[in-house]
């Protein structure tokens, strides 16, 4: 936290804290909140609800006038705070490259956006594949887009893109299942034979004895 952000601490002038010894810290514990201030290479304040006791730990700092590294006392709560923070910077940090930049003058606009962003940055983590951030929303947008959307009148050529987006439908092992069309006999997908036969969820023509081979190969 920042000192402007303290508000009726009793804590130690900041100027003041600020020449003490490397390593001096000061606390106050009130309900289920914990306040560290700590003097490092520039003086650090930290509230946790994590711990309701300070404690403290030691960390290694490099010292100018020694030139050596020395031992100095850390509060707990900062070096959990170090070993975890990780993960918080670097989704924030994806978040901000690609964020959805519509403006709007409701107050919950922000919070729905960033939502967005976030859930798009989660998936792209648990996602399997080779694609970078960029990739992966696009891919996301554009299927949404094929299945929400509105098809032109006009019919064109195929862009590789919808070969990509046909492509993650096909091999993603889930809800795959053939169904009679009771149509006349299209060209199967995979042999060229004639069949009856298509894929619910792909929407392509297909013999039951290439449905595998097709949503595997």
């Amino acid at each position: 936290m920042r000192q402007t952000q303290l508000h009726n601490v009793p804590f130690t002038a900041p100027q003041t804290f600020k020449k003490t010894p490397r390593g001096d810290a000061e606390y106050l514990v009130e309900a289920e909140k914990l306040i560290v201030r700590w003097n490092d290479n520039s003086m650090v304040t930290v509230v946790s609800n994590m711990e309701r006791e300070f404690t403290e730990t030691e960390a290694k700092r490099w010292n100018k006038q020694k030139r050596t590294m020395d031992k100095v006392r850390q509060p707990k709560c900062i070096q959990d705070y170090n070993t975890h923070m990780g993960g918080v910077d670097l989704h924030d940090q994806f978040v901000s490259r690609y964020r959805v930049n519509i403006r709007s003058k409701k107050w919950w606009w922000p919070c729905f956006s960033w939502a967005l962003n976030s859930a798009m940055v989660n998936s792209w983590c648990y996602y399997s594949g080779q694609k970078d951030l960029f990739s992966f929303q696009r891919l996301v947008a554009q299927t949404l887009l094929l299945r929400h959307g509105i098809k032109p009148s006009r019919q064109g050529r195929k862009s590789s893109m919808a070969v990509a987006i046909t492509d993650a439908t096909r091999f993603d092992s889930f809800n795959h299942w053939p169904c009679n069309t009771g149509s006349r006999y299209k060209r199967c997908k995979n042999c060229g034979g004639r069949t009856s036969f298509a894929c619910g969820k792909c929407d392509v023509p297909l013999h039951v004895e290439c449905f595998k081979k097709y949503h595997t190969e």
